[in-house]
C-alpha cells in the first residue's frame, strides 16, 4: 500500500517502476489476495495450498512459462518438488532442481532476500530461484522458467514478486501456528476432561469413604461402648455392693481402668469424626458460668484427690444466658482442666472468665510442673505430650489438646498457650458466644447492707473467691475467728442490724456453732476439701445449716443471703432417696444381657421396681399389660427398635406423658436430635453412670408424680422449666396478675394452634412464623419456659421455609404446653393446700 501511494503522488518515478498502472494493479491484487487469505484460509495452511492460491498473481507479475513449489524435508536439508504449473512440466522441473544443486546456485539463493535469475538447462533459458522464508524459518522456494524470448526479470516485478512471496510466507507460518495451537487446545481440552473425570471419581470415592467412615464410627461408638458399660456397670455394682479391703481396691481398679479406657475410645472417635468433617456443632441457649462450674464439680474429686484446689473467678461484666454447643465447651474445658489437674502437685487450678471484645476467654490457669518452651510449638499436635516421660508417668493418648483446638476453632475461636517450666500453664480459650439477653444487673441489690460473717482461713484462694460472690452480690463481708462467730452474731442482731449470713468451714466447733447461732440466722457450711459427708452429717444432726462443697458454684453461694437454697444438707440430685414417693414402676426395654443386668441393680438400689424386655415390640407389650411411670429405651434393638417403639407407644394414646428416656451407647453427632425428635423425652449415653441416672430418674418420676417443673433435659431439648414461676414472678411482681395472664394464655392457645395448623396445610411458613411468635412471646411472659423454646426454634424453622420441619415439631410443642398446664395445676394446688 505505501509503494502504491508513493507511485500514485509520484515520488516513485514510474520510469524506475514501470508503467504506473500494471505498478497499481500488481499491488492491489497482492493487497486483495492477502485480505482473502487472512480472512478465508483455513488454519493449518500449507505451503501447497498457499502457492495454488497464489498461481494467478505470480503469472500477472510475469509471464512465466512453468512455476514450481520447492519444499524441505522435516530436517531442512533435502527439498522436494511439491507442486507444479503446468502439471507436465515435473519431470523437467525436477532434472533442473538436481542441476541447481549440483551448481550450488540453489544452495546460493536460499540466503538471498530477492528473485536469483540463472540460466536453465532443462526447465528453460532462464530460472527464477526465491526462497519463501520469514525471519524465522524457510518454509519453500519458488522456481519459475521465463519463455524464451525473454531476457531479463524486470526489477518493478522482482520488488512484487519478493512482497508477494514474503507474505505467503507469513500465512504459511500463521497456520502452521494456529494449526499447533488448535491442537494444544484440543490436547489441553482432553486432558481438563480426562483430569474433571478422575476429580469426579475421587470425589464420589471420597464420599464414599466418608459415609463408610461414618457408618462405621457410627457402629464402632455403639459396639465398643456397649461391653464398656458392662464394664463399668459390674464394677460400680462391686462398689457399691460393701466389699471391703483387696476386693474393694481390685474393683475400683477395675472402674479407673475402664474409665481411663472409655475417655480413650472417646478421644478417638471424636478425631476420627473432626477428620472425616462429621464433627456437628449445636446451637443452643445455656448458662454459662452454670457450664464452667459443672466442669469444676467434675473435676473436684480428682483435684481434691492430689491435694490442688479448683477455683472459678467470674466477669459480673459476662451475660450469663449465651448461645452455642454447651457439650463441646465442655469438652474442651475437661480436657485442658484435666490436664491441668493432672500435672499440678500442689497449688490450685483456676477457670478465669472474662469478655474478649465479641468473644468469651475462658483462661485455664495452673501452678503446675509447667511446659518446656521447646515443645510448647507442637503441644497441639496429635499423640504429643509435654515430653516423652510424660505418658508414662502420667497417662493419656496425646490427643485432649488437639481435639480442644479442632473444637475451638469449629466454633469460630481459638485456643492459645503459654508455660514456665516450674511456674505452670495458661491455656485460653477464645470462643463468640452470642448473648441471648443483656448481662444480668443489680443481682447484689437484694443482699445490698447484708453481712456475711465469715469463719474460714484468710489465705485460701477459694474462700477469697467466695468472698468475692458475696461482694458481688452487694454483702459485706466479716472475717471473724470461729470462737468468735455466735458473739458477734448475736450483738449484731441484738443491735437490731439486718440478720448476718454465717459461713464456717467444718471443724470441732462447727456443730456448736449451728446449735448456739439465733435460728433466723442462715447457715452455711463450707467444705475446705473431701469433707462432704462430714458436712452432711453435721447440718442433719443440728437440723440446720446448708452445705456449700467445694468447688462453691456461685448460685447456692448467694442464696445463703437470701434464704433459698435447701436446707440441712439436702442435695436436688439425690430427691428420690430422700422422698420414698418418687420410687416408681420402670420398664428397661434393652437386649443386651449385661447391659440389663447393670441398670436393674443400680434402680433397685436406687428403690426404683424395675422390670426388662429385650426389645421394643415387648416393650409395648408390657406397657399394654401393666402401669409404668418411666421407660428406659436402648436404641438398638432385634425385631423393632427403639424408635419404632416410642413412635408405636406415641401413636396409640393413652401414654402420652409417659417419660421415655434414651439410653443407649451410640454418642455420635445427632444422636441426641434423633432420639427426641423420635418422641423420647431424654437422652443418656453408654457406660451408664450411676448418679446420672439416679438425677435423671429423680427429675422425671418428680414431674410425673408430684407434678413438679420439666426436668433439666425433658422434651424442650434446652432444660428449661415447663412454669418457671420464679421467674414469671420476677417480671409481673404479683400472682393475681400471673394467674389472669396464664388464663389469658392458655385462652389463646387452641385458637392460636388451630391458625397455625391451617398455615402449613397451606405451606404458608411466613405466617405460620408469625403464630410461633405470638406464641413464644406470650408463653415467655406467663413462665411456660419449655413451650417458649419450643416455639423459638420452630419459629427460626418456619422463617427459613423449612414446613416438614416444623410439621415434625408439632407434638413436641404439643406435649410443652400440656406439661405447663399441669405444672400450673400443681402449683395452684399447692397455693390452696
Amino acid at each position: 500500500e505505501s509503494i502504491g501511494a508513493q507511485v500514485a503522488s509520484g515520488v516513485i518515478e514510474t520510469g524506475e517502476w514501470g508503467a504506473s498502472a500494471w505498478v497499481m494493479e500488481g499491488l492491489g491484487a497482492i493487497i486483495a489476495w492477502g485480505r482473502s487469505v487472512q480472512n478465508d484460509l483455513p488454519a493449518g495452511a500449507c505451503p501447497e495450498v498457499v502457492f495454488d492460491l497464489s498461481r494467478p498473481i505470480f503469472r500477472r507479475i510475469a509471464d512465466f512459462g512453468s512455476l514450481a513449489l520447492l519444499v524441505p524435508d522435516e530436517d531442512g536439508l533435502v527439498f522436494d518438488v511439491a507442486s507444479v504449473d503446468p502439471p507436465e512440466a515435473r519431470e523437467r522441473i525436477e532434472a533442473e532442481l538436481r542441476h541447481q544443486v549440483e551448481e550450488g546456485t540453489f544452495g546460493w539463493s536460499l540466503f538471498q532476500d530477492r528473485p536469483v535469475v540463472v540460466p536453465g538447462r532443462h526447465a528453460g533459458k532462464l530460472v527464477v530461484l526465491h526462497v519463501m522464508a520469514t525471519p524465522s524459518r524457510i518454509v519453500g522456494m519458488l522456481m519459475a522458467t521465463l519463455p524464451g524470448g525473454v531476457e531479463s526479470l524486470p526489477d518493478v516485478a522482482q520488488k512484487i514478486l519478493s512482497i508477494l512471496l514474503w507474505q505467503c510466507a507469513g500465512v504459511v507460518e500463521s497456520g502452521l501456528l494456529t494449526t499447533r495451537l488448535e491442537e494444544q487446545n484440543r490436547d489441553l481440552e482432553s486432558r481438563v476432561e480426562l483430569r474433571t473425570r478422575e476429580l469426579k471419581r475421587s470425589r464420589e470415592a471420597a464420599l464414599a469413604a466418608s459415609q463408610a467412615k461414618s457408618e462405621f464410627l457410627a457402629n464402632m461408638s455403639h459396639e465398643i461402648r456397649t461391653p464398656i458399660n458392662g464394664i463399668m456397670g459390674m464394677a460400680n455394682l462391686m462398689v457399691m455392693s460393701g466389699l471391703e479391703g483387696e476386693a474393694e481396691e481390685q474393683a475400683r481398679v477395675i472402674l479407673r481402668s475402664s474409665d481411663a479406657l472409655l475417655a480413650i475410645v472417646n478421644d478417638i472417635l471424636d478425631t476420627a469424626k473432626v477428620e472425616a468433617g462429621r464433627m456437628e456443632l449445636e446451637e443452643i441457649e445455656f448458662d454459662l458460668l452454670e457450664a464452667i462450674e459443672d466442669v469444676a464439680e467434675m473435676l473436684a474429686p480428682r483435684a481434691h484427690e492430689r491435694g490442688v484446689d479448683l477455683v472459678i473467678s467470674w466477669n459480673e461484666a459476662l451475660p450469663r444466658r449465651v448461645v452455642g454447643d454447651v457439650n463441646r465447651l465442655k469438652q474442651i474445658l475437661v480436657n485442658l482442666a484435666g490436664n491441668a489437674v493432672k500435672f499440678t502437685e500442689h497449688g490450685h487450678v483456676q477457670f478465669v472468665v472474662n469478655p474478649e471484645g465479641r468473644e468469651v476467654q475462658i483462661a485455664v490457669e495452673d501452678t503446675g510442673i509447667g511446659i518446656p518452651a521447646e515443645r510448647m510449638a507442637h503441644m497441639f499436635d496429635k499423640f504429643t505430650q509435654a515430653d516423652s516421660s510424660t505418658s508414662r508417668r502420667f497417662g493419656g493418648t496425646g490427643l485432649g489438646l488437639n481435639i480442644s483446638r479442632e473444637l475451638g476453632r469449629l466454633m469460630g475461636g481459638d485456643i492459645e498457650a503459654e508455660s514456665e517450666v516450674g511456674m505452670g500453664s495458661i491455656f485460653r480459650v477464645r470462643i463468640p458466644f452470642p448473648p441471648v439477653a443483656p448481662t444480668e444487673r443489680g443481682r447484689g441489690i437484694p443482699a445490698l447492707g447484708r453481712t456475711v460473717v465469715v469463719a474460714l482461713p484468710a489465705t485460701d484462694l477459694p474462700i477469697l473467691r467466695l468472698e468475692d460472690i458475696w461482694r458481688g452480690a452487694g454483702a459485706r463481708v466479716l472475717r471473724v475467728p470461729p470462737e468468735q462467730v455466735v458473739q458477734r452474731v448475736r450483738a449484731a442482731v441484738d443491735g437490731g442490724a439486718r440478720t448476718p449470713a454465717v459461713a464456717i468451714g467444718v471443724g470441732p466447733e462447727t456443730p456448736t456453732v449451728l446449735v448456739e447461732l439465733p435460728r433466723e440466722v442462715e447457715v452455711g457450711v463450707v467444705c475446705l476439701s473431701t469433707e462432704r459427708a462430714e458436712a452432711d452429717e453435721i447440718v442433719r444432726a443440728a437440723g440446720r445449716g446448708r452445705v456449700l462443697p467445694r468447688p462453691v458454684r456461685m448460685d447456692p453461694a448467694r442464696a445463703l443471703l437470701d434464704g433459698s437454697a435447701p436446707r440441712a444438707g439436702m442435695d436436688a440430685s439425690r430427691v428420690a432417696e430422700s422422698d420414698d414417693r418418687l420410687a416408681g414402676r420402670v420398664l428397661v426395654a434393652e437386649d443386651d444381657p449385661v447391659n440389663t443386668r447393670v441398670v436393674m441393680s443400680l434402680l433397685r438400689r436406687f428403690g426404683h421396681e424395675a422390670h426388662a424386655v429385650p426389645n421394643g415390640r415387648a416393650a409395648v407389650e408390657a406397657l399394654e399389660a401393666g402401669e409404668y411411670d418411666l421407660v428406659l429405651m436402648d436404641w438398638h434393638m432385634p425385631e423393632m427398635d427403639g424408635f419404632e417403639a416410642t413412635a408405636e407407644i406415641r401413636r396409640r394414646g393413652g401414654w402420652a406423658d409417659l417419660p421415655i428416656v434414651a439410653l443407649t451407647a451410640g454418642a455420635m453427632a445427632g444422636d441426641r436430635e434423633k432420639c427426641l425428635e423420635a418422641g423420647m423425652d431424654d437422652y443418656l449415653t453408654k457406660p451408664i453412670r450411676p448418679d446420672e441416672l439416679e438425677s435423671t430418674l429423680a427429675r422425671w418420676l418428680a414431674k410425673r408424680k408430684v407434678g413438679g417443673a420439666v426436668p433439666e433435659s425433658g422434651a424442650g431439648r434446652r432444660g428449661e422449666a415447663a412454669f418457671d414461676l420464679e421467674g414469671a414472678l420476677a417480671r409481673v411482681m404479683d400472682e393475681d396478675l400471673l394467674r389472669e395472664l396464664a388464663d389469658l394464655f392458655s385462652e389463646q392457645w387452641s385458637g392460636l394452634r388451630a391458625r397455625l395448623d391451617r398455615a402449613l396445610a397451606v405451606e404458608d411458613t411466613p405466617e405460620a412464623a408469625l403464630i410461633l411468635h405470638r406464641i413464644r412471646g406470650g408463653a415467655a411472659n406467663v413462665g411456660a419456659e419449655q413451650l417458649a423454646e419450643v416455639a423459638g426454634e420452630l419459629e427460626r424453622k418456619a422463617g427459613d421455609g423449612l414446613r416438614y420441619d416444623v410439621e415434625r415439631g408439632l407434638p413436641p410443642l404439643d406435649r410443652a404446653y400440656g406439661a405447663f398446664v399441669e405444672a400450673r395445676r400443681a402449683w395452684e394446688r399447692e397455693k390452696v393446700a
